[in-house]
């Protein structure tokens, strides 16, 4: 009986152990923005909560020109978009009332800048939401990515496709009116990293604030990408961000 007993023990302490912790739940503030384009054709993007309802983005991964007049496109909130158990969770899910993007953007001119769109959701996401930075960027030294992307160019060709939300250092080599420059380091941002927000102190000590998002680079994800420099857009943003909606008509 004795025996019996502790074996039963064991087997219960077993069962009750927790599950691992999941991939990538550090940074809640990021979340995957999950888009079918008019042709059924599926990929990923990432964004920013950046305030109850609105998650902060790029223009390409919301505008007609890229994913056509009807998209499906959804929130993932879980940092592992490929753990099939989570990934079914309600609670890692956040459905789409509405999108906007800036409407200077142009898809052919990526360069002339405006890579900017917000998601909206109707529920709030339960996240707390970050700080956009508004003021001119005079110089900023190391700052860190966070993203769903592809962890280098090996995975891209070996058709690999994100989905892990991840960290990653980078350092600024520039700043302009419209971009801030990365300087070229291992690993880089790649594909499903559109949209994700780069991350720094502004002031030693203070709080981590959302200075740009991922714009555009190569296919092969073999150099840097260009990031939109927020400060430029501060004047799009702010009545979104003031309102925490896309719906009611701009001031």
């Amino acid at each position: 009986m004795r025996t019996l007993l502790l074996i039963t023990l064991a087997l219960c302490a077993c069962q009750s152990r927790p599950p691992p912790p999941e991939r990538g739940s550090a940074d809640p503030a990021v979340v995957m923005v999950r888009i079918i384009n008019s042709d059924g054709d599926e990929g990923h993007c990432t964004g920013v909560v950046v305030s109850p309802h609105l998650v902060l983005t790029a223009a390409h991964c919301l505008a007609r020109q890229t994913v056509g007049d009807h998209p499906d496109i959804s929130l993932y909130l879980g940092g592992d978009a490929n753990d099939p158990v989570r990934a079914r969770r309600v609670s890692h899910r956040a459905a789409v009332a509405a999108t906007a993007y800036d409407p200077a953007f142009d898809v052919n001119r990526l360069a002339a800048g405006h890579d900017l769109g917000l998601v909206m959701t109707g529920a709030p996401l339960g996240v707390t939401p970050l700080s956009v930075n508004t003021a001119a960027l005079e110089q900023l030294g190391s700052a860190r990515l966070v993203g769903y992307g592809i962890a280098n160019p090996a995975a891209a060709e070996a058709g690999n496709r994100g989905g892990v939300r991840r960290p990653l250092p980078v350092r600024i080599r520039a700043i302009s009116e419209r971009f801030i420059e990365l300087k070229d380091s291992e690993p880089r941002p790649c594909a499903g990293d559109s949209g994700g927000p780069i991350l720094a102190r502004l002031v030693e000590g203070g709080p981590e604030v959302v200075v740009g998002i991922i714009s555009y680079g190569d296919s092969g994800c073999r150099r840097e990408p260009l990031v939109t420099n927020l400060a430029t857009y501060s004047s799009y943003l702010r009545d979104f961000l003031a309102r925490d909606s896309i719906l009611a008509p701009r001031n």
